[in-house]
């Protein structure tokens, strides 16, 4: 079922498929998002022209924002600058998952973007953001953890957990399971400060080699020889 303000498209197939929405608002995890907020954040890096946002629906909620370069810019997008000007910016939640870049916006006869028309997110977007694979086994591990927690097979290692289908209580579950898997004392919070596989593999990897090189300091110390200092000389 579809309400007012869904964008859909005929496939050649006659299936109808799910867009995004129309509104300038949308709810995406249970929270409330302004469209043009984010917009107008992308907009303020110098090379781009013109951004649209829209909440695009299929397994997952996810934000893909459309951009166009100024004329006489020779510099090639660079969507990871793009995304960290944006997450030193806007919370978690309105962080686009894809970023895509266009010649120009299609354009109605009313000459207001056509977001129909609008490319969807390709094959190549899609292996673009998963170039960052698990490179070691706290990393592989916690990759098997939150295809489980966000029922997500598409993630890479540099992936934010809460643009990806994370929330509060996804964050909470993945905490358990981290805890679970590796022993570890991992709260949700720390979920929220590192939210990526990589990063939370690091502060893992940095736990255990403190714990090791504490145990080994205590050994040495429990080992080493007892030495009488005689202060009668």
């Amino acid at each position: 079922m579809y309400a007012s303000g869904d964008v859909v498209k005929q496939l050649r197939n006659g299936d109808i498929l799910f867009i995004g929405r129309r509104d300038e608002q949308v709810k995406i995890r249970g929270f409330r998002v302004e469209l043009t907020e984010i917009e107008a954040v992308i907009c303020g890096l110098p090379d781009v022209k013109q951004c649209k946002v829209i909440l695009m629906q299929n397994s997952l909620q996810i934000l893909v924002a459309y951009f166009t370069l100024r004329s006489g810019s020779n510099r090639s997008p660079d969507v990871d600058r793009i995304r960290e000007f944006c997450k030193q910016r806007l919370p978690h939640y309105m962080i686009p998952t894809y970023f895509k870049e266009l010649e120009q916006f299609p354009i109605t006869k009313n000459n207001k973007i056509d977001i129909t028309k609008l490319p969807m997110v390709s094959d190549e977007d899609h292996n673009q953001r998963l170039k960052d694979q698990p490179e070691n086994v706290v990393e592989f591990r916690l990759w098997l953890l939150f295809k489980q927690v966000l029922l997500n097979e598409s993630i890479s290692t540099v992936d934010d957990f809460f643009t990806i289908g994370g929330n509060s209580l996804r964050a909470m579950l993945l905490a358990q399971r981290i805890n679970e898997e590796f022993s570890a004392n991992v709260s949700a919070n720390i979920i929220y400060q590192y939210r990526t596989i990589r990063r939370i593999a690091e502060l893992l990897n940095a736990e255990t080699n403190l714990h090791s090189h504490t145990c080994s300091t205590r050994a040495q110390v429990d080992d080493a020889p007892s030495i009488k200092i005689d202060y009668h000389s």
